[in-house]
């Protein structure tokens, strides 16, 4: 067990009390720990500036898909610092998909791979449905968290057991690519829809 699984993020409020920092500077514990960034998420309006902070080794899944969901749907202006390792969860919520800007500090590292987990003891046929369900729910975060950043042989070899790590400048290079390539989808998407109602 993590020693700073419970230990909260710090957060920071400027002068102005519409920017805040939120450190993520702890492993992912229980999901109570983000119970303040939470509130601060789904309370914040379009005016308000929320800037992660992150160096983590990673931690809970499911504290993280907690985070990023109030993420994507704040109204807030929402910016990912990476300032240090962003390992697993760690990366995953900085690559979230969505927020205003993605900042990367120099020297710093990126590291991906499939989630941890175990089936406990118990009889046979719930080990089983159990590790079928994790199996299931890792090949759909993986893929949906790393399209467009990785290629496809890189997210299959994710999904095989291989660890990636990146550096500063590669994770510049593909967020570029990712970015890029989701406005390209989205003025398709855009036009299409014009020329539907042209047609009508």
């Amino acid at each position: 067990m993590y020693e700073e699984e419970n230990k909260y993020p710090s957060i920071f409020a400027t002068p102005r009390g519409s920017q805040y920092s939120i450190n993520v500077s702890q492993v992912f514990g229980s999901p109570y720990t983000f119970d303040e960034a939470i509130h601060i998420l789904g309370v914040a309006s379009p005016d308000d500036i929320i800037v992660f902070q992150i160096n983590s080794d990673g931690g809970q899944l499911y504290s993280l898909i907690a985070l990023q969901n109030v993420i994507r749907s704040s109204q807030a202006q929402i910016h990912m610092n990476l300032i240090g390792m962003a390992a697993s969860a760690g990366g995953a919520l900085f690559l979230t998909e969505g927020v205003s800007s993605y900042g990367v500090g120099d020297n710093t590292c990126l590291m991906i791979h499939n989630m941890l987990c175990g089936t406990g003891y118990d009889d046979t046929h719930k080990i089983v449905t159990r590790a079928e369900h994790n199996k299931k729910i890792n090949d759909r975060f993986v893929r949906e968290t790393y399209l467009n950043f990785l290629s496809e042989t890189e997210i299959q070899s994710v999904l095989d057991g291989k660890e990636i790590y990146l550096e500063d400048h590669e994770i510049k290079a593909r967020l570029e690519k990712r970015e890029s390539l989701r406005e390209s989808e989205y003025q398709a998407s855009v036009q299409k829809a014009i020329e539907t109602e042209t047609s009508l």
